[in-house]
């Protein structure tokens, strides 16, 4: 009764036509499948009744002799293409076990599957191209910039704090960009996920180290510490390092002059946690559930000294699910914020560890100026 009702369920809500039937032993031992049930976009596909069908023995619906090797597939989970009578579709069919020796049998369209590949590409394509158009031109801006800078004068101060400012500004309109082009690939389900094993305490510390200079100049501590010296883990280093650049820019913005940032790594079972906790102004309560949320900002006259489009945490949240973690955040407003991370302290077996020797701390720095540019002293 109850494998009856998930099958009706099925037949409800599948939108892929399929049918439902059981592999028996004729009398000369031969299996054959008896169809037990249609669904309805099969139906509609054959434009025949389902009593012409329920309760056969064999694939009539399929073409001429292509009906002769599909049970051996089928008990074997193989995936075989074959076409419809009075179709001009291709279809692939592909098999699960209910139970015993009743089996859903699918009709994957492959023309659709086809469609859908090609929309895959066009849809990559364009955001290779809208990454293109959107970064060009800042990165052009910011080389004239640099330029300009050398050339002028060290005494000329007031251009020099206008090629600042528009330096600085230069790297938000950076930031918002990778962060739109990126939490639209999200959605999209286009942005890809490369894991590798690496040292994730020696990762992490390198970030934080890498980061000192810019909190001294709001007068912030920032204490690195952990329980595990050495741990090599399956992670995607520029996802990570987004991922904990993106918190600890949240940390300086809103945490106070004389303030204190502690990031802290320790292993709990099999999983690797990393906290980052601030004793800067906090999180209201009624606000905790939401800062997950895309272009969700935490309105509030008392916390709202640092800009942002909404989007950073969002992205932060994501990039943990693709690692197959968790995010959690606890806070108290003018107390301070903790995020906790949790990642799978797993190895990918098909990748080798490989530890950079050299000091990582140079290659952030770029990446530390556009994730930090809406911060102000």
């Amino acid at each position: 009764m109850k494998y009856k009702c998930i099958e009706e369920d099925i037949l409800k809500s599948s939108p892929t036509p399929y049918i439902v039937g059981e592999i028996c032993k004729t009398t000369d031992k031969k299996n054959v499948i008896k169809i037990n049930s249609i669904s309805e976009t099969l139906k509609n596909i054959l434009d025949t009744d389902e009593t012409e069908i329920v309760g056969e023995e064999k694939f009539h619906i399929l073409d001429e002799n292509k009906s002769i090797d599909i049970f051996e597939h089928i008990i074997n989970g193989k995936k075989v293409s074959v076409n419809i009578k009075n179709s001009n579709s291709n279809f692939e069919l592909i098999s699960t076990n209910l139970y015993d020796n009743n089996y859903v049998i699918w009709f994957v369209d492959k023309n659709e599957q086809i469609e859908h590949e090609i929309n895959n590409k066009i849809r990559g394509d364009f955001f290779a191209n809208l990454s293109h158009e959107l970064r060009t031109p800042l990165n052009i801006i910011f080389s004239s910039l640099q330029v300009l800078d050398l050339k002028l004068k060290k005494e000329d101060q007031s251009i020099t704090k206008y090629i600042n400012m528009a330096t600085q500004n230069t790297y938000r309109l950076l930031k918002l960009v990778n962060n739109l082009i990126d939490s639209n690939k999200i959605t999209s389900g286009y942005f890809e996920y490369n894991p590798q094993n690496y040292d994730i305490v020696y990762f992490v510390e390198s970030i934080c180290q890498s980061i000192v200079d810019f909190a001294k100049q709001k007068n912030i501590e920032v204490i690195f510490d952990t329980d595990v010296e050495e741990k090599i883990i399956s992670f995607d280093l520029d996802k990570m390092e987004r991922i904990i650049l993106n918190i600890l820019s949240n940390s300086i913005k809103f945490t106070k002059e004389q303030g204190k940032i502690e990031i802290y790594i320790r292993e709990s079972n099999d999983m690797l946690e990393i906290e980052i906790s601030d004793d800067g102004i906090g999180i209201p309560q009624n606000k905790l559930n939401s800062i997950f949320e895309r272009f969700k900002q935490v309105e509030n006259n008392t916390i709202r000294s640092g800009e942002g489009s909404g989007i950073g945490l969002y992205l932060v949240k994501s990039l943990v699910d693709m690692h197959g973690g968790d995010i959690a955040v606890e806070s108290e407003l003018g107390s301070g914020t903790t995020f906790k991370i949790s990642i799978p302290a797993e190895l990918e077996e098909e990748y080798e560890c490989n530890i950079i020797e050299k000091n990582l701390q140079n290659s952030y720095i770029e990446k530390i100026k556009v994730e930090f540019s809406d911060i102000y002293a």
